[in-house]
């Protein structure tokens, strides 16, 4: 699994500003993904932003009197280059809709197409790809609507909630007002294969009524079975736990909040987790491969080493 944060994507944009032209009056991005990407690019080249439609309608998206000296009239349908951005392009759907849209709208500029991510097999369908991700791949900005989510195990506390503070935590009524209340943060678009949680079993009713009350679809709901906080705080087991579902389930992929957690869960099932707090991909069974190799190099340098002083 691949993965991309917006900062690599920035990083990536800036890394590679020599390859794409240096005469663009406008950048236009494509939504909703490829907004945040042209947005970035906007702001590293000091350039004017839209968005495809803002383009056929002759809008820009605000900016500066200096920035709108590119564009005539302030109408960028008038400009004689403009890069049409998105994120990523894969099957390369998206772009043809946009390329027929412009077309049949008539724009007189001359068009770029380009994308920050592309694979081996897509980068030709844009004019400029600036870094080869294959699939499969997940982005920071989309891994809660990710078609990969039928396929994963998602935490609930921390990811999809709030986590409970101490005081909430009193595996009593305060624990049950956090459980029917509390505030969600990361809600995903699509049904969830398997939500994954180490809270206790006895509070199931809550945790499904608040998930319902949210919106959040799924397919199963695992519960740690221990009878209270007390002995789940001494057996310290969440990972494990996590671990065992994971592995049992033949999931693609886990988020997880928690870094140590996350860390934890991957090692043990040797599949990949995406951790929330820190917004990285922790892959130990990549680590295991890894370190693997660097043995096998070892061991043939040292057989050599001994070979040559036979």
């Amino acid at each position: 699994m691949n993965f991309r944060t917006v900062g690599q994507m920035s990083e990536c944009l800036a890394r590679n500003l020599d390859i794409l032209p240096r005469d663009i009056d406008v950048i236009v991005g494509v939504p909703r993904s490829g907004s945040l990407a042209a947005n970035i690019l906007a702001l590293h080249m000091n350039l004017p932003l839209t968005d495809v439609q803002g383009l056929l309608d002759g809008r820009l998206m605000g900016g500066g009197s200096r920035l709108r000296n590119h564009v005539p009239d302030d109408d960028p349908r008038l400009c004689r280059k403009v890069l049409v951005l998105d994120d990523s392009i894969l099957s390369g759907r998206s772009m043809k809709k946009v390329r027929i849209q412009l077309e049949d709208a008539a724009i007189q500029a001359d068009i770029v197409y380009a994308t920050v991510y592309g694979t081996s097999r897509s980068k030709d369908l844009v004019d400029i790809c600036l870094e080869v991700c294959e699939s499969p791949r997940m982005f920071e900005w989309n891994y809660m609507h990710h078609e990969f989510l039928e396929e994963a195990c998602v935490d609930i506390d921390g990811v999809l909630c709030t986590d409970p503070t101490n005081q909430q935590n009193d595996d009593g009524p305060l624990y049950r007002e956090f459980l029917l209340n509390t505030s969600p943060l990361f809600l995903p678009s699509r049904k969830v294969h398997a939500l994954v949680t180490s809270r206790l079993e006895k509070y199931r009713t809550e945790t499904e009524e608040w998930l319902a009350r949210n919106g959040v679809e799924y397919e199963q709901l695992h519960m740690l079975d221990l009878p209270d906080g007390e002995t789940r705080r001494r057996l310290n087991c969440h990972a494990k736990f996590k671990a065992d579902v994971y592995s049992r389930l033949k999931a693609r992929i886990f988020i997880e909040s928690n870094r140590a957690q996350a860390a934890e869960i991957s090692l043990l099932s040797r599949r990949p987790v995406i951790c929330v707090d820190t917004c990285e991909l922790i892959d130990s069974s990549v680590l295991s491969r890894s370190t693997q190799k660097a043995r096998s190099v070892l061991k043939k340098a040292y057989h050599g080493v001994k070979r040559r002083l036979k």
